[in-house]
């Protein structure tokens, strides 16, 4: 979803982002990444760009016992 606002004479693209996650298939990876550069790309240099979102930074190891942090991650 992209939202434009309009304030003190510039244009602000907000993106809202929701990138695969860490199981799902390189090709779907490539495809989210190729999408949201080809979407930007379309901005006006002028123009301010801000992304937001759940891009999906998962790391480290999967942590028993913890509600909060929800057990995600991969690793060692």
């Amino acid at each position: 979803m992209k939202i434009v606002v309009a304030a003190k004479e510039r244009l602000y693209h907000f993106f809202s982002a929701y990138a695969p996650q860490t199981g799902c298939s390189d090709q779907d990876k490539d495809e989210f990444w190729s999408l949201l550069d080809e979407k930007a790309a379309e901005v006006p240099s002028k123009d301010v760009i801000i992304v937001a979102g759940d891009l999906n930074g998962h790391v480290g190891a999967t942590k028993d016992g913890y509600s909060c942090h929800g057990g995600f991650g991969y690793g060692s």
